[in-house]
């Protein structure tokens, strides 16, 4: 079991957060490495919105929010349990994608987001 941990350690050490998080929700651990994987499933988010950012550290309520928006995903997660979001895959697409460029939004992004996914206002400020 620690053998197939590794390369998730490698990908994470060489900062390849694309493939490090595919590898994390493809493959199949064992359940007592799901602590260690899951923590390094968020420390690996933390680290790619924090450097995008180009912030020096994360404070815990943007921290928060990232484990909001990337929960942990079933390969790594003991639990099985139905994630609480109800919006289709293109809107969460949307959404995600939005919220890697800019956490919190407002104005004309609201309005334009509100025109692509057919959401309320609301729905989507509860989103972000």
């Amino acid at each position: 079991s620690q053998n197939q941990a590794l390369p998730a350690y490698y990908l994470y050490q060489q900062q390849d957060w694309s493939r490090l998080f595919h590898y994390l929700s493809t493959t199949n651990f064992h359940p007592q490495d799901h602590p260690r994987l899951q923590e390094l499933w968020y420390l690996a988010h933390y680290e790619k919105y924090r450097t995008a950012r180009g912030l020096h550290f994360l404070n815990p309520s943007q921290k928060y929010r990232i484990r909001c928006k990337k929960p942990t995903p079933p390969s790594i997660s003991s639990v099985k349990f139905k994630a609480n979001n109800t919006f289709p895959p293109r809107i969460k697409t949307v959404l995600d994608q939005c919220f890697e460029s800019m956490p919190y939004v407002s104005g004309s992004v609201l309005n334009e987001l509100v025109a692509r996914t057919e959401l309320s206002t609301q729905q989507i400020k509860n989103y972000f």
